[in-house]
């Protein structure tokens, strides 16, 4: 029975992966931290005591060094396809989380605009309730087009290789396997602004205890 309810989840994830990113304006919000130079983002320390509230297991922040600050906002219970309309804010993935990795959503027009800036060998810091941080190194960047954009079982194809998937092969790819953190927002392909997938997945560093 657990088996097929999560077979379920992983299923109604797949609508996620294709449809992220519909249903906001059609053009592009500045978030933020991009209204700044790199400077003028707080230190790690502030942003750290600022998104506290004393939840050991609960993900609160996500801080990139002269990139971006974002404070992380769970799903609501059952709702896997559920994303943030708020700017400056990302969305943990909560089937990411039943795999034991670590997913984080966020629409193109709001703060997955900043994807763009992340690279590999960038250092990502999670920050929990009660101020432990969790990190990770960015390691890759996934590019894939969705086949057909209005399906929910789309095939996509690899931007950068010559390689197709179906929608639960790159769920699995993206989100399964060993620990680590996928960023995941939409891109416009052939005018189609959510035609694309892009997916930064980082693989954990040191995790420093609280203090």
């Amino acid at each position: 029975m657990l088996h097929k309810t999560f077979t379920r989840t992983v299923i109604s994830s797949i609508c996620l992966i294709l449809f992220i990113g519909f249903g906001l304006p059609p053009f592009r919000v500045a978030a933020q931290s991009l209204a700044n130079s790199p400077s003028a983002l707080p230190e790690l320390p502030t942003f750290d005591q600022s998104v506290e509230n004393g939840r050991s297991h609960e993900l609160r922040g996500v801080y990139v060094e002269g990139i971006f600050e974002l404070k992380v906002v769970q799903q609501p219970v059952n709702n896997p396809d559920y994303v943030t309309p708020l700017d400056n804010t990302i969305t943990q993935f909560g089937p990411a989380s039943q795999l034991g990795n670590v997913g984080l959503l966020a629409h193109d027009t709001l703060s997955g605009s900043l994807f763009s800036m992340l690279a590999p060998g960038q250092v990502v810091r999670l920050i929990y309730g009660d101020g432990r941080l969790d990190s990770f190194l960015i390691v890759h960047i996934y590019r894939y087009q969705a086949i057909s954009p209005l399906s929910p079982t789309s095939d996509f194809q690899n931007l950068d290789e010559n390689e197709y998937l179906t929608a639960s092969q790159l769920f699995m790819r993206m989100y399964g396997g060993p620990r680590h953190l996928t960023f995941q927002t939409c891109t416009v392909v052939n005018g189609n602004p959510a035609g694309g997938r892009v997916f930064v997945v980082a693989e954990p560093l040191q995790t420093q205890p609280s203090n």
